[in-house]
């Protein structure tokens, strides 16, 4: 049956009307539905993690803007990969301000060629990861935060176009060494990443690595890290044993416990009720990995962390102007709640893109007046 109605009624008077006629079941309007973004990736499907957090349906708000930086200070990168040699280095940061390879500091900032980030470890420009084992840690963690995406290769990252910036901190046996991670948050800092991940830690608590951060959050910077990992420390509650730089007491960080498949509390992963923030997956994520199209799985929350970068990066793509408040509160309040993590740490939840990028900016409260949140 077909029943036409005069053109000069509107819709919802059309829905009023057609909704009392007693053999009408119901009426609406003939909406159109949209399929939520998806990539060609053929590893996609084993990336459970994405699903877990909504990202298709976050890429349906935004995939990302090349004008946003995310500092990765770890092992570098396998520059090599197919996922970032394509087209010029797409998708990693350049110096513009440096010409490459005419052995001139041109920019003056202390650092010559650093045309593609820097080597703090060896203090040159060699950002190669030269990880000892095949896993390639900084490389993992960047292809997570920033992989080529629809690409037809390999994996899907979180967000498809932020610009990643390679900071070599930590020597090939993946250890730290404290001077250079100082220095590589610094030149973040300095460079224009608003946001950096961390996926490193060390029961002693550093000074300088505090200071440091401390500086990054007066510019305005978010800092992620990961909260440990129990093959590394026995002591999982890192408010009893804490681990740093996850642990130090600044407001710009956030510190990233990992869940699994299950979506519970990984049995390898630390937490800490005051002194971890949230959950993200970790356990068995595919990323980038060795020679020209390796992919390697991982898991720790070295692997938690990087998610949790993607997603702020996604969030300043959609509001360039939120400040790192701002994008921490976001991440916090918009997690999954889940039973494993309440009581294990601050938001008791599990992180959601989505979620984040769909919450009202009016409604977030401000900053308390004594901290500064550029």
């Amino acid at each position: 049956m077909r029943i036409k109605l005069p053109s000069t009624i509107s819709i919802d008077q059309a829905i009023e009307f057609l909704s009392n006629i007693d053999f009408i079941e119901y009426a609406e309007k003939n909406v159109i539905f949209h399929a939520c973004a998806s990539a060609n990736d053929p590893l996609r499907a084993a990336q459970y993690a994405l699903n877990k957090i909504q990202i298709n349906q976050a890429w349906d708000i935004t995939k990302g803007s090349t004008n946003i930086i995310v500092a990765v200070i770890d092992s570098g990168l396998n520059i090599n990969h197919e996922e970032f040699i394509a087209d010029n280095y797409y998708r990693i940061w350049k110096n513009t301000d440096e010409i490459p390879d005419n052995q001139v500091d041109d920019d003056g900032n202390g650092y010559t060629d650093d045309y593609l980030g820097w080597n703090f470890v060896q203090n040159n420009n060699n950002i190669y990861d030269d990880t000892s084992d095949s896993s390639k840690h900084g490389t993992i963690n960047a292809g997570i935060i920033g992989a080529r995406t629809n690409n037809d290769k390999g994996i899907s990252a979180v967000d498809w176009n932020a610009k990643i910036m390679i900071l070599k901190g930590l020597n090939q046996n993946r250890d730290i060494v404290l001077s250079s991670v100082v220095s590589a948050i610094d030149y973040a800092t300095e460079n224009g990443a608003k946001i950096s991940n961390n996926s490193y830690a060390t029961k002693d608590e550093p000074s300088s690595t505090q200071g440091a951060i401390a500086r990054a959050m007066s510019a305005g910077r978010l800092f992620i890290a990961s909260a440990g990992n129990t093959s590394q420390y026995s002591q999982r509650d890192n408010d009893i044993q804490q681990l740093y730089p996850a642990s130090h007491d600044i407001d710009n960080v956030i510190s990233v416990a990992y869940t699994n498949e299950s979506d519970t509390l990984d049995n390898d992963s630390h937490y800490g009720w005051y002194t971890v923030d949230l959950a993200a997956p970790g356990r068995d994520i595919v990323s980038t990995g060795s020679g020209t199209n390796g992919y390697h799985w991982l898991s720790g929350t070295s692997q938690a962390a990087p998610h949790v970068a993607g997603v702020a990066a996604l969030l300043l793509a959609k509001n360039p102007g939120l400040n790192w408040w701002k994008l921490k509160t976001m991440i916090m309040k918009s997690v999954d709640p889940k039973s494993s993590l309440s009581g294990k740490m601050q938001s008791g939840g599990r992180l959601n893109a989505y979620a984040a990028l769909t919450m009202a900016i009016p409604n977030l409260p401000n900053a308390p007046s004594n901290l500064n949140a550029q």
